[in-house]
């Protein structure tokens, strides 16, 4: 009967919609909340404020991180010096899938347990902690967590001119990850493909969520993300240059029809 419940519960479950969260290392700061359903494992990112990848640290001595005592995932696979990942938690199955990832897995072991995980990053001054929730009926499926310091890998800014701070607006935030607030109006983009570049305009900014570099009109703030993508914001302009693996392409802006 157990086993049966269990499989119904696993039956009945929707992935969140949810724009990447950011979390810091500066004191006092809100635990994130990380929503899991049994049977849907959950994808647990890490990127750094440059949107580069921000490994796990692994413990080449360390125990397991999974509270029944199994190894890691990746465990026995280079032999029994391969260690385990730097990851704490109860109640919910975790895997980092080699060393070097940044990536998390996380699947609860019971219909409903509630618990939190610790992730210590590459070279991080003390470990990121979450509260994982499980039997809502609803999962993270594939979640990013961006740091708001520079990882390992953090790379070096394109544009040094001052007056262009990254900036952690949470909507900025949510729009980097492809989910624009409700004021936000779509603008077509041509010249370039609409798989490269999206844009919105908010007031008299626009948003311009792309992998290339913005050359021209200059940004009034910039966001780094996951993928290699960035979101400028610049005052409203026509036509904007973009910086493709050194060739220049110029793009025109104008309202959807």
């Amino acid at each position: 009967v157990r086993r049966a419940t269990e499989q119904v519960g696993t039956e009945f479950a929707t992935p969140n919609a949810r724009p990447a969260i950011r979390v810091s290392f500066a004191p006092g700061q809100q635990t994130s909340l990380i929503f899991t359903t049994k049977g849907y494992p959950t994808a647990l990112s890490f990127v750094d404020s440059t949107g580069q990848p921000w490994p796990i640290a692994w413990n080449t001595s360390g125990n397991s991180a999974n509270p029944d005592g199994s190894t890691n995932c990746a465990s026995g696979k280079s032999g029994a010096s391969a260690g385990n990942p730097a990851v704490e938690t109860t109640g919910f199955y975790t895997c980092v899938p080699f060393k070097g990832s940044n990536t998390i897995n996380i699947e609860p072991m019971s219909l409903q347990p509630r618990g939190g995980l610790l992730v210590t990053l590459q070279n991080a001054p003390k470990p990121v902690s979450f509260l994982l929730i499980a039997g809502r009926g609803s999962y993270d499926d594939n979640l990013t967590v961006r740091m708001s310091e520079g990882g390992p890998n953090a790379r070096e800014p394109v544009d040094s001119r001052p007056g262009v701070p990254a900036t952690g607006e949470p909507y900025m935030n949510a729009m980097l990850s492809g989910i624009p607030p409700a004021s936000a109006i779509p603008l077509a983009v041509e010249g370039i493909s609409p798989d490269d570049v999206r844009a919105w305009r908010i007031g008299n900014e626009v948003y311009l969520r792309t992998r290339l570099h913005l050359m021209t009109p200059s940004s009034d703030s910039m966001e780094h993300g996951e993928g290699g993508y960035t979101l400028y914001a610049f005052h409203e302009s026509p036509v904007v240059l973009l910086s493709d693996a050194g060739r220049t392409v110029s793009a025109h802006i104008r309202d959807a029809q």
